[in-house]
């Protein structure tokens, strides 16, 4: 019986030389432990193509929106620019003009007093009409706003 034990052992080895069918020999193949190893090992390279397409599509979004990005700070760099330049414009013609009414007023202040100088008598009667003046002039008196 001993022999019997021997060949029943070596039976389920597949190196045993007795006469068996290949599937008592042959493990199988497909056993649940490697089964589910193989399945998720093919979850994560699905889910790994997944997250490299979608890391791949933001870089996309992203380049996209640089260079939308990019041309509006270069549009309103031009804007800002030409806003500059016409507002410089429009303050040089304002200086312009301030400096032309300054002339024209000394000009009439000038003019003025070269008017009254060449009326005999008007500083006389300017010395005496300033005091009348003052005197009906309350200093005092405050115009207060209508309410």
């Amino acid at each position: 019986m001993a022999s019997a034990e021997a060949a029943a052992e070596s039976a389920g080895s597949p190196t045993s030389s007795t006469s068996t069918s290949f599937e008592e020999v042959t493990p199988n193949p497909l056993s649940p432990s490697i089964r589910s190893t193989n399945i998720a090992l093919q979850d994560l390279s699905e889910s790994r193509a997944d997250l490299l397409g979608r890391i791949h599509n933001l870089k996309k979004d992203l380049q996209e929106w640089r260079g939308k990005l990019d041309t509006q700070v270069k549009t309103y760099r031009e804007e800002l620019g030409d806003l500059k330049s016409s507002l410089n414009l429009e303050v040089e013609q304002l200086k312009s003009e301030f400096e032309d009414l300054r002339k024209s007023l000394r000009k009439q202040l000038d003019d003025a007093t070269n008017i009254g100088s060449m009326i005999p008598g008007l500083d006389k009667k300017l010395e005496e009409s300033v005091p009348d003046l003052m005197k009906n002039m309350d200093l005092n008196k405050v115009d207060e706003p209508d309410s």
